[in-house]
């Protein structure tokens, strides 16, 4: 049996603005400290790297200081789906991943803040006590939220293939641009010129890098309007 625990980028601001940690390292440091000393000692923890790392993150010396050393994996690539359906239980700062495991019915740790931090989706007692007291999510709460949080805040598709590249432009397609026009009916001054500021928030820092491109064609087509990213 083993828990799973998806690293994250340290430099979003789920990590940086939703959570108490500055790093990785010093997230792995709580989780392994607890591990050791809390969870069944023939249970074993499989720790991967976040898909868009640059630099493929382990410590061996964390790892050796709990003598974990054939208790603890370090994946650089694996299928997340299946390592969440397999785990006994899942512990995050605040990953979408720690969503998608409530929505299998995997019983999820948050270390950080998350719109799923609720009771009844994730264990709310300490990190020592999840190790052998895993609740599972409630199944008619947790499709409740979900279903909230696809009708208000998401739209379907991805960044990562060419599928889901070609579904997000078909499902955003129609929502950018009832957006787009409202926001430039909000900006058109009474002389009918497009003027003020615009501020996009994003979540994460990753959002904000894939509206650049945007945000750059928006300064040359209206050069009276600021448009600003932020970050929420």
């Amino acid at each position: 049996p083993y828990f799973f625990v998806p690293l994250q980028l340290e430099h979003d601001a789920q990590v940086r603005r939703h959570s108490c940690f500055r790093s990785m390292a010093q997230m792995l440091d709580v989780v392994l400290t607890s591990f050791a000393s809390y969870a069944p000692s023939d249970h074993h923890l499989i720790v991967k790297n976040h898909p868009l790392a640059h630099v493929f993150w382990r410590s061996h010396s964390q790892v050796a200081k709990h003598r974990l050393e054939h208790r603890v994996h370090f994946l650089e690539d694996g299928d997340a789906e299946l390592l969440i359906e397999r785990s006994k239980g899942v512990v995050v700062i605040n990953s979408t991943l720690g969503l998608r495991a409530v929505e299998k019915g995997i019983p999820t740790h948050v270390l950080g803040t998350a719109i799923y931090k609720i009771k009844g989706l994730v264990g709310q007692g300490s990190l020592d006590d999840f190790w052998c007291n895993q609740e599972r999510p409630n199944e008619t709460l947790a499709d409740a939220v979900i279903k909230f949080v696809k009708r208000r805040t998401q739209l379907n598709g991805g960044f990562y293939s060419p599928e889901a590249i070609d579904l997000a432009v078909t499902n955003t397609v129609s929502r950018v641009l009832a957006a787009e026009d409202r926001a430039l009916q909000a900006v058109t001054h009474a002389g009918g010129t497009i003027a003020g500021t615009l501020v996009l928030g994003t979540w994460g820092s990753s959002a904000a890098a894939l509206l650049a491109p945007l945000l750059s064609t928006a300064a040359q087509r209206f050069p009276d309007l600021t448009v600003l990213a932020r970050e929420v």
